[in-house]
């Protein structure tokens, strides 16, 4: 029996997975998702890169305008002349051109996730809706279950409703006898929560309009 449990559980799982319900969503999902950790690592990079131009630009090395500098190596080598020495300190420079690459590379990212997101969007909806049409049978049975429980439990109640009148009636002390059940609504109660999920079931298909009891449709 245990078996029997486990394989239908295992086909309903298979039958409100979206992946399997829609091959695309997955597919979007999937890509949405390695792109997500791309980015951030890219993101991890740019603080990285940052940090390091924070501390070259408060170094001995590259405190005297070092882009100044480098710009007047690169003036030199068109010129013909030597460069000079401090034209070591274009690691600021290469930095901050890696800095502007990255950030780039992260915009990227960041769009092509966000279009990926619109599509997930789409698609998400598309695959809810066969998951729904798989699983609607089976909603249906567990609500009807669950619509039955509550008239059964109703219909109980009204007959301890009406041993307690007729104890009232005759002014018996008998409340050490038990405890009324106010977490249910009145079996009288057309207005109640039993009364509506009752209805809101016959609307679903679940169960029979015939079936709730004639004080409470």
């Amino acid at each position: 029996m245990a078996r029997v449990e486990t394989t239908n559980d295992l086909a309903i799982a298979e039958s409100v997975s979206l992946d399997r319900a829609n091959p695309e969503y997955a597919r979007v999902r999937a890509r949405r998702d390695e792109l997500q950790g791309m980015a951030v690592a890219v993101e991890r990079e740019v603080i990285e890169i940052t940090r390091a131009l924070h501390s070259l630009s408060l170094s001995e090395e590259t405190r005297h305008n070092p882009i100044d500098r480098a710009a007047e190596a690169r003036v030199s080598d068109l010129i013909g002349d030597v460069a000079p020495s401090a034209v070591k300190s274009d690691d600021f420079l290469l930095k901050r051109e890696a800095l502007n690459t990255k950030q780039r590379d992260l915009g990227d990212l960041k769009q092509a996730i966000d279009a990926l997101n619109a599509r997930l969007r789409v698609l998400h909806g598309q695959a809810s809706a066969a998951v729904r049409e798989k699983i609607g049978p089976l909603i249906r049975v567990r609500i009807a279950a669950i619509a039955r429980s509550l008239i059964a439990a109703s219909e109980a109640q009204r007959a301890y409703d009406e041993l307690a009148d007729m104890l009232n009636g005759e002014n018996v002390w008998w409340s050490d006898l038990a405890h009324p059940p106010v977490f249910l609504d009145s079996p009288r109660d057309r207005c109640g929560r039993v009364a509506y999920y009752l209805r809101e079931a016959v609307e679903k298909g679940a169960i029979g309009a015939e079936e709730i009891p004639e004080a409470l449709r």
